[in-house]
């Protein structure tokens, strides 16, 4: 069904909308990525941008909890206290501050807007800045550059698998 898409989208100059949980699918097939919490675009970017140097604490977390298999390698997971809110009634000012490890008072009462921060990327964070710096300094270490190499590159080789393993239909 990937290739298809991916055909389908060449053959045609189509862009397509994909909403998906498989980060490896989205990283293969997407050339921009809107990251989504609890209904609201909290990032968007170009998608190696965004998968390189996450800017929001939610997508810094996302990607931080994609499986590494080196010890060595691993980063220090984010921790997400608490439980998801509803969606049917959702938390006041920004969505994301009953989990957050860098909200306080100003995140619980004013809602953060989706804000241009670098060229074609968006965000919506009081702290964007901090995240942003802590990614960067992360990357700068060598074994985190490292960590963060494999992490795509795990990326890379899941899909090509799933996109091997898909059978090819005969024209």
């Amino acid at each position: 069904m990937i290739n298809l898409l991916e055909d389908l989208k060449q053959e045609y100059d189509l862009t397509l909308v994909l909403i998906a949980h498989d980060l490896a699918v989205i990283r293969h097939m997407s050339d921009r990525v809107a990251v989504m919490y609890l209904g609201e675009i909290v990032e968007e970017g170009d998608t190696a941008a965004l998968y390189d140097a996450p800017f929001h604490p939610y997508t810094q977390a996302l990607m931080r909890a994609i499986p590494i298999p080196s010890p060595r390698a691993r980063k220090a997971a984010v921790k997400l206290d608490g439980d998801v809110p509803s969606p049917l009634s959702p938390p006041s000012g920004c969505r994301f501050h009953t989990r957050c490890p860098l909200a306080d008072e100003r995140c619980a009462v004013e809602r953060p807007v989706l804000q241009d921060v670098a060229s074609g990327r968006r965000v919506a964070c009081h702290y964007w800045q901090r995240v942003a710096e802590e990614e960067t300094a992360a990357l700068a270490e060598p074994e985190a550059s490292q960590a963060a190499r494999r992490r795509l590159s795990l990326y890379r080789d899941r899909s090509e698998r799933q996109q091997n393993s898909v059978p090819q239909s005969e024209p």
